[in-house]
């Protein structure tokens, strides 16, 4: 009880469907937890869908979601080609990184927490000094506690 899927939703491009599914769990007194993998299906339809299928304001959005500004790390050349909500041709912008800032941030999200799962340093930095204590580094393993 209190725990669903997202259902899936599509990322096409011109050469593959990224679908992907996530998913939302209520927590009493806060509202919507949106725990996602890769993101490929972008944040922009993660809380358009969460919006359609819950009445309850989210709080907390968790996971990866490809924000691949700049090689580093783990983020090759072409990965920025490949990326939520992109045409093939269309890079990621460290613009795109802000307005997706300022979507969660007039949806009002309490928590937010990213991987660095094809996500550059610059993006997580971003959100990081955005959100501040606010702000979860998601790892394998490690928990993250939504307390009452």
């Amino acid at each position: 009880e209190g725990v669903a899927t997202l259902g899936v939703i599509h990322n096409p491009s011109f050469v593959i469907d990224m679908a992907e599914q996530a998913l939302a769990v209520k927590v009493k007194d806060k509202g919507i937890v949106i725990i996602s993998g890769c993101g490929h299906q972008s944040l922009i339809k993660l809380i358009d869908r969460t919006n359609i299928l819950f009445d309850e304001p989210i709080y907390a959005v968790l996971g990866g979601f490809h924000y691949p500004v700049e090689e580093g790390r783990n983020i090759h050349s072409y990965y920025k080609y490949f990326v939520a909500d992109k045409l093939p041709w269309e890079v990621f912008t460290l613009e795109d990184v802000y307005n997706n800032i300022d979507l969660l941030r007039s949806k009002n999200v309490q928590v937010i927490g990213l991987s660095g799962h094809d996500s550059c340093d610059k993006s997580l930095e971003a959100f990081k000094e955005a959100f501040g204590d606010a702000y979860r580094d998601i790892k394998v393993g490690q928990q993250i506690i939504i307390e009452n």
